[in-house]
């Protein structure tokens, strides 16, 4: 199904409208892009060298496939590696389990 529209845009408006856009396609662009990572952005997420990062890659410890010769990573499947190796607790997961401990007591 298609759909047509005109929209009628006062002429001072066009080029703010055109910037949107643009800064909408960014902001979108840069959400896709942060689902895989390369090795660089993948040891800055995990806050480590590259060759931290290598050297759990070859331990198995974390997840990785390859596109030809480029390492890539999974952003969602590295930070659940590294949590799962690492037995660490996110902030976030903790402000969680507190906010469900309150909504139950209530």
């Amino acid at each position: 199904m298609d759909i047509n529209a005109t929209l009628n845009i006062p002429p001072d408006d066009v080029e703010l409208m055109r910037d949107m856009l643009h800064e909408i396609q960014k902001l979108r662009a840069a959400l896709l892009e942060d689902v895989i990572l390369t090795e660089e952005e993948a040891a800055k997420l995990l806050k480590v060298s590259l060759s931290t990062l290598r050297t759990w890659r070859k331990n198995g410890w974390v997840p990785f496939f390859s596109e030809g010769k480029l390492i890539k990573y999974e952003r969602e499947a590295l930070l659940k590696a590294y949590k799962v190796h690492f037995g660490r607790v996110t902030h976030y997961e903790v402000l969680r389990g507190i906010e469900h401990g309150l909504k139950r007591r209530s």
